[in-house]
């Protein structure tokens, strides 16, 4: 790691050039590597040029950073601790394959790994790490502005039993109100499972982007996950920020609001979800599985996608907050035995004034409940002007 870091030879290692390849002997195989707290602690990648850890011909290797307490007392140290050294102007790649990270007991950023480099995990496991932010992993890459740049790649990994105040699984930071980034996120084939932010925001995702894209999509799974907020995903979008959660399932999440997806659309932002599931997500408050507050003229819309057996206060299945100046749209859509104990078993609309545009069109709400003795709108609650709702099927909803 330090040939690579500073392109001299160390020992056996011959001197690093250019972008870098560390591979692993056949002999590591199976085995675990365990970091020593005392003496080297975190491994850290330092080099302006890319740098590739690939233990993808093995079967499986672990480090594990000796976590000494069973509970996050941030009293261990993370696993890859990997910085810019162009501090935003020219950041490297790190490319991590085929490894299994677990143990880390960070009291800052970032369990096992924090990056300010551009990172991609691939075919990898994060599991049972702690950190006070990014439980899994945390990526917050300075600079960026106009300049398209892919912060933050994982696919075809697990993300598992996490924990953290924010963002248990993974945390990303992409630009300030005042430097927007175009900078892009992508989450693809992954299970993100049973993380924990059990008194912050985002269980399985925390996502804060001025400007930037956010993708998940490609069969992700987000399932058991817990927050106080968002328990699969919590994003804060603005500066025209998007997220995309495309061909996902999302189920038996848990938290106090959106239990499935707390999205805070803000500035022009976007939130698209389409063709994906949502199962058994259950909020003490508001959003079963989907809970939005829009300001400004930003947009949400749901489509293809199937909301079965969710549950909150109000919206069983979907919580949306909108202003004037916003524009939302459910089309295409199942609501099937969604439950709120108030109302909008199914979903719950409202907002102040009479939004940009509304529309609830082509979907079918079956056997959703608004459950109090004084529980309105068993499938659907409306409350706003200039709704449009088009070719609508209600079956076996009830309400008080």
């Amino acid at each position: 790691m330090e040939a690579a870091n500073t392109n001299s030879a160390v020992g056996d290692a011959p001197a690093g050039s250019g972008a870098d390849t560390i591979n692993f002997a056949a002999n590591l195989d199976n085995e675990t590597i365990t970091l020593d707290r005392a003496f080297l602690g975190a491994i850290t990648v330092s080099d302006s040029h890319d740098l590739t850890i690939d233990a993808g011909a093995l079967s499986k290797l672990t480090i594990d950073a000796d976590d000494p307490t069973p509970n996050r007392t941030g009293t261990g140290i993370r696993i890859f601790a990997i910085t810019d050294p162009t501090g935003g102007a020219a950041p490297s790649l790190v490319e991590l394959i085929g490894l299994t990270l677990t143990g880390a007991d960070e009291q800052d950023e970032g369990g096992a790994i924090f990056s300010n480099a551009r990172l991609v995990v691939r075919d990898s496991i994060i599991v049972g790490n702690e950190a006070d932010s990014g439980g899994g992993i945390f990526v917050e890459v300075a600079g960026g502005g106009p300049t398209a740049r892919s912060v933050l790649t994982i696919d075809d990994s697990l993300i598992e039993g996490n924990s953290a105040d924010a963002g248990a699984g993974i945390a990303v930071v992409s630009g300030t109100s005042s430097t927007p980034t175009s900078d892009a996120v992508r989450i693809s084939n992954t299970t993100i499972k049973d993380n924990k932010a059990s008194f912050g925001d985002g269980g399985g995702v925390y996502a804060q982007l001025f400007g930037a894209e956010m993708a998940i999509d490609d069969n992700t799974l987000l399932e058991l996950n817990e927050a106080g907020d968002g328990g699969a995903v919590y994003a804060r979008l603005s500066a025209g920020a998007t997220l995309a959660i495309e061909a996902a399932t999302i189920e038996q999440n848990d938290a106090g609001i959106g239990a499935g997806v707390h999205a805070t659309i803000a500035g022009g932002s976007a939130v698209a979800i389409d063709q994906t599931t949502f199962n058994d997500n259950e909020a003490t408050s508001n959003g079963g599985a989907v809970y939005a507050t829009l300001s400004g003229t930003s947009s949400l819309d749901v489509t293809a996608s199937s909301f079965v057996q969710n549950d909150a206060q109000s919206g069983g299945a979907a919580f949306v907050l909108v202003d004037s100046s916003s524009s939302v749209n459910f089309g295409q859509n199942t609501f099937d035995r969604n439950e709120a104990s108030i109302h909008g078993g199914g979903v719950f609309l409202t907002g102040q004034g009479q939004p940009a545009s509304v529309s609830v069109v082509d979907s079918t709400f079956v056997q959703n409940d608004a459950g109090s003795s004084s529980g309105r709108g068993g499938g659907l609650y409306v409350d706003l002007p200039g709704v449009t709702l088009s070719q609508l099927n209600f079956e076996a909803n009830t309400a008080a």
